[in-house]
């Protein structure tokens, strides 16, 4: 609704107070039948400080002299309702004396009567300016060398004597000097086009020429109504957010309050590479628990988001650029309906596919647990006992094998002599590699020596893994659990059939238990503490 009141305000206001005022720079440089005209096409580079300054602006560079006509065509019928009217024509001329042509990239060698056709008169581009006098100027960027050469017994090069209708000004200069006048004087606010020919000795100005004569006004302070205007045209172009429309504030407003802001914004839009993409994300607001959720299927598909937290930083828009590349989409880093639809889909059956590996591996597991228990620790052998413990320390019989060992110690403490006993249980108290090592020295026949020796490869092996325990206790850390998604992971462990113990989210000897086993399960290191996959595979829904 916006945008429909802003153009009909625009339209009551259209011939009042935003007429465009025009402009054409012509510039030949390289001539097909004569020499070039160093710097004759560098006036077409002033395009932008005319438009910056409200002028609609034709640009040609060595065309030939139809377009050229095309063109001031073009900008007669503009004219009608300017302000201000620029014509800038840099290049060669040829004159009779009293009238003036300009020549186009492709113009053969004048005649007199030949020149009508090869050139575009400058009376005729006079008589058009015509139409806003003292507001009118012609720039004629006419080469040194292009002076003296006769074309037959009429004709020469140059600009002739002008005449010049009233309100009209022309003023004759070099080519390289051109630019500078149209981007330093007549576009500058308050800039004087008479002061030119005041300090430059080679600029012959002609027709009008007053004592001043200022093409762009100082800006001047807005009415409120004008402002109101300003304020909603600039609205509109943020809403709309294109070039087309910044540039169209631009123009409208040259001195504008957002024309820096405007110039920013349409650098910033040429220069991001997938602003579409990144626009048509935002446009589906995606909540946090959403975000959250791409991450976790993100990560069940094997990507690593850096976190489930919900924010979307360079860990998760570097996981959803590889997943891109690995899909065949563009590697944007930013989503649409479609990808999101298609990583649920794929992290559902890669989760199906999961849970039903997890499952086959269980089985396997503890077909295998049974097998070996009826061959070891069954026959209540305490080899038997001991040899299922070091193959399935947390086996399904691992405390039925623990007790039985146990029984037999004491059986054996009780069959002991008591110094055999006394230094087995001193060793026991100690508990160090040592204390079992005396132990051994002490008595070479003791009862207890194969439970030293066991004991002893025990703590060598927890030595061992005391640098990799490290590293999963500090992975685990790094996650910040709380006591809630504690509680919520040995839930699921009990569900899944490792049993934790109680339910608390204390993380005890059981719950370590039951996570090694799930971690078995799932062909991940048993080490007893959760990571970033494990936590994802544990919570996601079936």
């Amino acid at each position: 609704m916006r945008r429909i009141c802003f153009t009909v305000i625009i339209a009551l206001f259209a011939g009042q107070a935003f007429a465009q005022d025009a402009a054409v720079l012509i510039g030949t440089e390289r001539y097909r039948n004569f020499d070039h005209v160093e710097n004759g096409s560098a006036v077409v580079q002033s395009k932008s400080a005319m438009e910056d300054a409200g002028y609609a602006v034709s640009v040609l560079r060595d065309d030939s002299i139809g377009k050229i006509h095309d063109a001031l065509g073009m900008f007669l019928t503009k004219g009608q309702t300017a302000d201000r009217l620029v014509v800038a024509m840099s290049g060669r001329f040829v004159t009779d004396g009293l009238r003036t042509w300009y020549l186009p990239a492709k113009a053969k060698k004048p005649t007199l009567f030949s020149i009508g056709t090869e050139g575009v008169s400058v009376d005729s581009v006079m008589d058009a300016l015509a139409q806003t006098p003292e507001q009118a100027l012609l720039l004629l960027g006419s080469s040194p060398l292009d002076l003296g050469d006769d074309y037959d017994q009429v004709l020469r090069s140059g600009v002739g004597k002008l005449n010049v209708p009233d309100g009209v000004t022309v003023m004759s200069l070099r080519p390289n000097d051109l630019r500078d006048v149209i981007e330093k004087i007549v576009t500058r606010p308050g800039g004087d086009v008479m002061d030119v020919a005041n300090r430059n000795r080679r600029v012959t100005v002609m027709g009008f020429a007053p004592d001043k004569l200022i093409l762009q006004n100082e800006p001047t302070a807005s009415s409120a109504a004008a402002r109101a205007l300003e304020l909603l045209q600039w609205e509109t172009a943020r809403e709309i957010d294109t070039v087309d429309e910044y540039q169209s504030y631009i123009v409208r407003y040259p001195y504008g309050k957002f024309v820096p802001q405007a110039r920013v914004l349409i650098e910033e839009i040429r220069t991001e590479p997938y602003r579409s993409e990144r626009l048509a994300e935002e446009e589906m607001e995606l909540s946090r628990d959403e975000r959250r959720q791409v991450q976790s299927n993100l990560s069940v598909l094997g990507y690593d988001t850096r976190g489930i937290d919900g924010i979307w930083g360079k860990g998760s828009r570097r996981a959803i650029v590889n997943w891109q590349q690995k899909n065949g989409f563009r590697q944007t880093s930013y989503v649409n309906d479609e990808q999101l639809l298609r990583i649920d889909a794929q992290a559902m059956r890669r989760t199906a596919q999961i849970e039903a590996e997890a499952e086959r591996q269980q089985e396997i597991e503890a077909r295998r647990d049974r097998i070996f228990w009826e061959e070891t620790g069954d026959t209540g052998g305490e080899a038997g006992l001991r040899a299922y413990l070091d193959r399935f320390p947390d086996g399904i019989f691992a405390d039925q094998a623990k007790l039985a060992l146990k029984q037999l110690e004491n059986s054996k403490l009780r069959q002991a002599a008591d110094v055999d006993r006394d230094a087995w249980n001193a060793a026991r108290l100690q508990n160090s590699e040592t204390a079992y090592l005396d132990y051994l020295r002490e008595q070479p026949t003791g009862a207890f020596r194969k439970e030293a020796a066991e004991r002893i490869e025990a703590i060598r092996k927890s030595n061992d893994r005391g640098s990799d325990d490290k590293v999963a206790i500090a992975a685990e850390n790094a996650l910040g659990l709380t006591n809630l998604a504690r509680r919520l992971i040995e839930a699921r462990l009990t569900v899944l059939g490792h049993d934790p113990g109680l339910v608390d989210g204390s993380f005890d000897s059981e719950a370590r238990r039951a996570i090694r086993r799930f971690q078995q399960s799932r062909g991940m290191p048993a080490t007893g503490y959760l990571d970033q996959i494990a936590v994802v595979q544990l919570l996601v829904k079936n």
